[in-house]
C-alpha cells in the first residue's frame, strides 16, 4: 500500500484515509473492503485517518510516478471532509507526482476542491458551476494557477449505463487536467453516445476490466469490446486491465 503498486495502470498508491461505505452494484464484492478486514482486521465502513507516515508518505516519492489516490476509500467520501485540506497540501508540495483520483462520489467534487494556488499555495475563493471558473483572488504570486491542479486526474467508476448516465456528467462538469473512466468491475453494456451530446467526447483515459476473486461476477468480452471500439471512433486511450476470473490480475483477452 505504498510504493509500487501491483495495479497495472498506475505506479504507486497513496492512502491517507481508509475505509468506505457501498453506493453501487460495483460495490458488493469490493477488494478494498477484503483487504481492510482480511490484511488489516477493522471493519471496512470505519473511515479512520492513516497514521503519519503514511498520510506524508508522497513527500519522500523523489521520481515523477502515477499515483492512484484512495485505492481502499473514496477521496471524496463524506467521512474525509476534515481531513481533505492536508491531503490536498500533500499533493500540491509533490507537483512531480501526477494523482489518479478516482471517486464514485462525483457529485461532491466541485464543493471539496482546493482553494489555495497551486503555486504559492495562498487561498482565494470562487463560486463554481458546470460553465466557468469565476476567480474573487487575493494571491499576489506572478503565476497564479488555481484550479484545475496540473499534477491531478479526476476520474469516475461507471459500472453500468445507470451509473454511466449518472456519473459521467457530474464528472466532466468539473475542470480537470484529465477526466478518466473505470469500467471495472464491468457488470453490463455501456453505450456513450446515450449519455448527454455523447459525453466521451470529454474524456481523456478510459479503463476497463472485469471482476475478480471468489465468486467473481462474470463480463462478457463483448460489453469491454463496445467500449474498446467506441473510444477507437472517438479517439479516447483504452486500457483493458483483465478478463473475469479467480486470480486478482486475469490476462487481458479483446
Amino acid at each position: 500500500m505504498g510504493k509500487d503498486s501491483r495495479i497495472s495502470w498506475t505506479t504507486h498508491t497513496y492512502n491517507p484515509w481508509i475505509g468506505c461505505r457501498k453506493v453501487s452494484p460495483g460495490c458488493a464484492r469490493c477488494y478494498a473492503e477484503r483487504f481492510v478486514e482480511d490484511r488489516m482486521s477493522r471493519k471496512f465502513t470505519d473511515i479512520v485517518r492513516a497514521r503519519n507516515s503514511t498520510f506524508i508518505a508522497p513527500l519522500k516519492w523523489k521520481e515523477p510516478a502515477f499515483v492512484f489516490t484512495c485505492s481502499i476509500s473514496d477521496f471524496f467520501i463524506e467521512e474525509a471532509d476534515k481531513w481533505g485540506d492536508d491531503a490536498w497540501n500533500i499533493i500540491r508540495a509533490t507537483p512531480h507526482l501526477t494523482y489518479q483520483i478516482l471517486t464514485k462520489r462525483p457529485e461532491r467534487i466541485a464543493e471539496h476542491l482546493p482553494k489555495t494556488c497551486f503555486n504559492c499555495g495562498h487561498d482565494y475563493r470562487y463560486p463554481f458551476d458546470e460553465f466557468s471558473i469565476g476567480i474573487e483572488t487575493r494571491v499576489t504570486c506572478d503565476d497564479h494557477r488555481p484550479w484545475p491542479w496540473p499534477n491531478c486526474w479526476l476520474g469516475t467508476s461507471v459500472e453500468d449505463q445507470k451509473n454511466a448516465e449518472k456519473r459521467i456528467p457530474q464528472l466532466v462538469a468539473v475542470p480537470a487536467k484529465v477526466h478518466f473512466l473505470s469500467c471495472e468491475p464491468l457488470l453490463g453494456p455501456i453505450y456513450f453516445g446515450e449519455i448527454g451530446n455523447g459525453l466521451l467526447h470529454h474524456i481523456e483515459w478510459v479503463i476497463c476490466g472485469g471482476e475478480s476473486g471468489p465468486g467473481f461476477r462474470p463480463m462478457n468480452p463483448n460489453w469491454a469490446r463496445s467500449i474498446r471500439d467506441q473510444c477507437l471512433q472517438d479517439r479516447v486511450p483504452f486500457f483493458f486491465k483483465q478478463s473475469s476470473g479467480l486470480r486478482s490480475e486475469m490476462n487481458p483477452v479483446l
